[in-house]
């Protein structure tokens, strides 16, 4: 039962269920504006090394991805291929930034249901891939932060095919 006098009861132990089945990041989205010159800061400048780098093909999902990674830290840097891309939306409004942060849970479908039972909506239901499972939070409205929830089975990277099923997913078009 919740305090009505506290109220950041509610919070708390939603995130306890966050908590709870945290690992860890798994990794941060980086919207930009100029693709080519990122790749080459965050690259040459900065050390990380670029592991993959592709395009996904999508009527409001087309992106260029490039996945680098330092030590534990993986970041893939994401451009629209169109205006009509979700992510030149999101840049146009918000400016190049952290577009999302995916932390690694052990329990998706009880993380879910945690912040279900909270009053907060899940964007997505569980997109499965092979050895990769994904759902996203909606932006917390607070710090701006939107969640990816991730669970990992095997594979280390990311899979194309799951990222178009999970943008188009979060865009209405398909269900999980």
């Amino acid at each position: 039962m919740t305090d009505a006098s506290n109220p950041t009861e509610g919070a708390t132990s939603r995130a306890r269920g966050l908590a709870s089945s945290l690992i860890g990041i798994d990794h941060i989205a980086v919207a930009v504006k100029d693709f080519e010159a990122a790749i080459r800061v965050w690259s040459d400048e900065f050390g990380f090394e670029l592991i993959q780098r592709t395009h996904i093909s999508g009527e409001s999902s087309g992106m260029y991805k490039a996945v680098l990674r330092a030590g534990a830290l993986t970041l893939v840097l994401v451009q629209g291929d169109s205006s009509d891309s979700h992510i030149s939306r999101y840049v146009e409004e918000h400016g190049p930034g952290v577009m999302h942060v995916a932390v690694q849970v052990q329990d998706q479908e009880q993380v879910l249901d945690s912040f279900r039972a909270h009053g907060t909506k899940p964007l997505t239901g569980i997109v499965h891939a092979p050895g990769l499972d994904q759902a996203f939070l909606p932006r917390e409205p607070h710090s701006g932060i939107q969640l990816e929830l991730v669970s990992r089975t095997g594979l280390n990277g990311f899979d194309n095919a799951s990222s178009l099923q999970l943008h188009e997913a979060m865009e209405g078009r398909t269900t999980s």
